[in-house]
């Protein structure tokens, strides 16, 4: 039996291992199932993301078309109030139009009522007689009737008196019917006049509202840019926190729906476990195994890992709600800081219009004393230049004196050479010719120098001047101009200082004359300045008082205005009183003697009235012009803000309308990307489109997605909704900051046009000065144009001097070698004088062998003959040199003269002066070897004559 039963147990052991194989490889593949369904739900969250992107992605979408919408709205409500300002135009030129006619008919009233009045008179007139009458016929029957008793028959004459009686109180009832009609004329015309009066107010008060509206729409149109782009800005910060709430929203969304999924999961796998527990435990009993119980301690480990896993998740979903909490509170406080931003820009741009304005005034006025300025340097420059010109001449001027007294000196040294030689005595005087023509060259270079001096001078005088009249223009620069002043006299005192070497005289009149011109232009800039100074005060007093009467003038004109409608009002509650009064009278009328009493006391207060209306209307009258003069200036001005507004408002519905097309498309497009399986037709308006699409998409998204994810979206939909409530809130409270800022900007742009009129007037006398700088700049151009043809004319001279400077450093190159030729032929002639005189010596000493070598002599004779006429040659040759030097020297006068005429005129061209001197050089070359030829012949000559007398000797 026990083996039986341990068989039983084995196979009871064998089944249970078998069971639990089966089970755990269930357990495996339960598993398997578990991750290949996370991975679906992974699959399925990401989805789930996507599909909220892509909601959140609408919502956004629809919230800027909302946003764009709501602006076309308000597009579409500027356009509306601009065809109500358009008909409100349209009534105001009806009313003006009515206004007009309504004058005609108070005219005609005014007319009609001085007809009835004087229609009254003469009712008065005939009233006053009928009751006389009535008197006397009352009086006649008293005496009928006296006469009656006496007399029966007058009985026909009683009827017939009766009879007469009866048509006199016909004609009295007609009398007073006629002024009771006249009465209720009265009533109605005063009536229609207060009508009118009401009309007028009316229309005045339609007036202002009108002007109000047309400033507060250009006001809200600008601050309605201004603010937008600030609310784009804010608005892009706050949808990026938005969506940043979202995606945590998601997050959180996605961490409970896996929450709930492992907790869901968690229930099965404890229930699957505790149905495995009791099986075992009914199966197997007391024998389980070290496998088994390792089994369900890693199925209880794995069950604890799984609800630690819970509750970490359950964490994250606190910090997460706690975040969300924490980053609602940061967007309240963006949004404080945001509105607090809006005004704080609304401030600073107010301010920065102000500060522009004064920027620009500045900005031109710094552009004027630049301009000015550059044109004071480019004068400055100009001087300085002409200074540093005449510096250059003055060292030219020097260098020429230096070269004239050298030249001096040397032919003082060669006069004293020439005196010691008698032989060369010719020659000296020809030098001497030369010199004293060189001497008339310099002089009249002297002469030239002096007047270009005196031109020099004169300048000066004229750039003084010119100076001081720049002084006048801009007294601003006068320290300036002072000092350049100075500066060109320290100049012209250096000129003088080096012409004074010369002349003594002339330096101490020009230094007198200096000293005068120094006293004269102090004394010239001071008074200047003093006179710019109280220029400067006038100007300033003549604005001061213009504003004090400018200020004045409007005070007047805000307690005359003042003064009218206190009158008006005083007007008007006369009218009034004076209307009830005659209600009064007339309802107390009851008698025909007391109502005639009372009508004529009404007739008399009446008259009365009449006067003082037709004073007031005659005020009135006035008034009424005036207001109508200006009511046409305001339609003026009205007409030209509605063409503006109408154009804006017609760019910005078009815009706007374009703007929809394209969201519209854009929308449908996106929607139909986000769903491609949802279809409508295209034919159908937007907001049905958009109704069908919608009821679509939520049937797609409910088969897609099940009940719980459907709860998921309606919990989102209704968080949307309190969202755009609490949205709608802030709208309207930022339209209610935006009314109080209309208000504020309205202020603002009353005071704005105030400061415009004042800063126009400030422009125009700016406009005013500038105009005089341009004028005062013109006349300076000019002065500046004649400076600088008189710079060229001194260019001018300067190459002509430079041409003159090269020849004469030409003409000294020649001259030195001239002396050097001289020199050397003195050497020579001094040698030959010495060798004469040996030779004369001799020849004393042997005059006595001369007598004995008569013979000799005879033979010689032959030979001193021919040597005669050699010398004779030679004689005939010298005055042919004397001519070459003649002709040299004719030469260089011709060059002189050249050089003369180049200084007095400008046409010849620097080719010609290079050619003229190319073939004056070369003549001059040519002489200077005939002379040496010359030369080297009469040595030749002379030293055959030495050899002949060394062969007598």
């Amino acid at each position: 039996r026990q083996s039986a039963e341990l068989n039983k147990l084995r196979q009871d052991y064998a089944r249970l291992m078998n069971e639990l194989g089966e089970k755990s490889n269930k357990l495996q593949q339960e598993e398997l199932q578990k991750k290949n369904a996370e991975q679906g739900v992974a699959q399925l969250k990401v989805q789930l993301q996507d599909a909220e992107r892509r909601w959140e992605e609408i919502q956004a979408y629809l919230r800027k078309r909302t946003a764009e919408h709501e602006a076309a709205q308000q597009g579409i409500k500027l356009v509306a109030k601009d065809n109500e300002i358009q008909s409100l135009h349209s009534k105001l030129t009806d009313t003006m139009v009515s206004k007009q006619q309504l004058e005609q008919r108070m005219l005609q009233l005014m007319e009609a009522e001085q007809k009835r009045a004087t229609a009254e008179d003469s009712m008065q007139m005939q009233v006053q007689e009928l009751i006389e009458q009535n008197d006397a016929l009352n009086a006649q029957l008293q005496k009928f009737h006296s006469q009656m008793a006496a007399q029966t028959s007058a009985s026909v004459l009683a009827e017939e008196l009766h009879k007469v009686i009866a048509e006199k109180d016909k004609q009295i009832k007609q009398m007073e019917e006629s002024l009771g009609n006249e009465h209720a004329n009265l009533t109605s015309k005063e009536e229609e006049l207060k009508v009118l009066q009401n009309m007028n107010l009316s229309l005045k008060s339609e007036v202002q509202k009108l002007q109000a509206l047309t400033n507060e729409q250009a006001a809200a149109a600008h601050e309605l840019e201004r603010m937008q782009k600030s609310v784009h800005i804010k608005d892009d910060k706050i949808r990026a926190l938005e969506d940043q709430l979202r995606e945590e929203l998601a997050q959180i969304s996605n961490t409970k729906e896996e929450f709930k999924v492992l907790k869901d999961q968690n229930a099965t796998l404890q229930a699957e476990v505790q149905k495995l527990q009791t099986l075992l435990s009914e199966q197997v009993g007391p024998v389980l195994t070290e496998a088994n119980k390792d089994l369900l301690e890693q199925m209880e480990k794995s069950m604890r890992e799984r609800d630690d896993k819970i509750k970490t998740v359950e964490e994250l979903l606190e910090a997460g709600l706690i975040q969300v909490a924490n980053k609602e509170e940061e967007l309240k406080a963006l949004r404080t800081e945001n509105s607090s931003l809006r005004k704080e820009l609304q401030s600073l741009q107010i301010q920065q219009s102000e500060q522009v304005s004064f920027q620009s005034l500045v900005e031109e006025l710094q552009k004027v004393i630049h301009e000015k300025d550059g044109k004071i340097k480019s004068v400055e420059e100009l001087l300085q230049a002409e200074i540093l010109k005449v510096a250059s001449k003055e060292k030219t001027v020097q260098a020429l004196t230096q070269e004239i007294e050298a030249l001096k000196e040397e032919v003082g040294n060669s006069q004293l050479e020439m005196e010691k030689q008698v032989s060369i005595a010719s020659q000296v005087k020809e030098l001497q010719t030369l010199l004293k023509g060189k001497e008339k060259q310099v002089k009249t270079m002297e002469a030239l120098l002096e007047e270009k001096e005196k031109e020099i001078v004169k300048k000066g005088e004229w750039v003084q001047v010119s100076l001081l009249g720049i002084l006048k223009a801009n007294f601003c620069c006068g320290v300036v101009t002072w000092t350049f002043l100075n500066f060109s006299d320290f100049s012209l005192k250096g000129q003088k200082d080096t012409i004074a070497q010369l002349t003594n005289k002339v330096q101490e009149l020009e230094q007198q004359n200096v000293q005068q011109l120094r006293q004269v232009c102090s004394v010239v800039l001071k008074m200047f300045l003093l006179k710019g100074e109280e220029e400067q005060m006038k100007k300033l007093k003549a604005v001061v008082e213009e504003k004090e009467r400018e200020i004045a003038s409007q005070v007047k004109q805000l307690q005359d205005l003042q003064k009218q409608n206190e009158s008006f009002k005083a007007q008007i509650q006369e009218l009034r009183r004076e209307n009830c009064k005659q209600a009064s009278l007339v309802v107390q009328s009851e008698e025909l003697l007391q109502a005639i009493a009372g009508k004529e006391k009404e007739i008399v207060s009446l008259q009365n009235e009449l006067a003082t209306q037709r004073n007031a209307f005659e005020q009135q009258r006035k008034k009424n012009n005036d207001l109508r003069e200006k009511n046409w200036e305001a339609m003026e001005a009205l007409a030209s803000t509605e063409k503006l507004l109408q154009d804006k408002v017609n760019k910005t519905a078009k815009e706007k309308q374009q703007h929809l097309e394209a969201a519209e498309v854009e929308t449908r497009q996106l929607l139909q990307k986000l769903f491609p399986k949802v279809s409508l037709p295209s034919n159908m308006s937007h907001s049905e489109w958009i109704c069908g699409f919608e009821k679509l998409a939520r049937e797609y998204l409910k088969e897609a997605s099940g009940s719980e994810d459907a709860k998921a979206m309606e919990q989102k939909l209704k968080e949307a909704e309190e969202m755009h409530i609490l949205l709608q809130l802030e709208c309207e409270k930022y339209k209610s900051v935006l009314a109080e800022t209309e208000g504020i900007l309205q202020r603002l742009q009353r005071s704005v046009e105030e400061e415009e009129s004042k800063w126009k007037i400030k422009v125009e006398e700016s406009q005013k000065e500038l105009k005089q700088m341009r004028s005062s700049v013109v006349s300076l151009e000019h002065e500046v144009e004649r400076l600088k043809e008189e710079i060229k004319e001194v260019e001018n001279l300067k190459k002509e001097r430079e041409h003159l400077e090269s020849e004469l450093e030409k003409a000294e190159i020649e001259r030195s070698t001239y002396v050097s030729e001289v020199r050397e032929l003195k050497d020579l002639l001094t040698e030959l004088q010495k060798k004469l005189d040996d030779s004369y010596s001799e020849a004393v000493r042997q005059n006595e062998e001369l007598n004995l070598l008569k013979t000799q002599l005879n033979e010689t004779l032959s030979k001193l003959k021919v040597d005669q006429n050699e010398r004779q040659k030679v004689a005939g040759d010298l005055p042919k040199a004397q001519e070459s030097l003649a002709s040299l020297e004719r030469e260089i006068g011709k060059v002189v003269g050249d050089a003369n005429v180049i200084e007095n005129s400008d046409v010849c061209t620097e080719s010609e002066l290079t050619d003229k001197r190319r073939n004056v050089a070369v003549n001059l070359n040519q002489d200077v070897g005939h002379l040496k030829k010359l030369l080297v012949s009469v040595s030749q000559m002379l030293s055959k004559g030495r050899e002949h007398y060394q062969l007598v000797g």
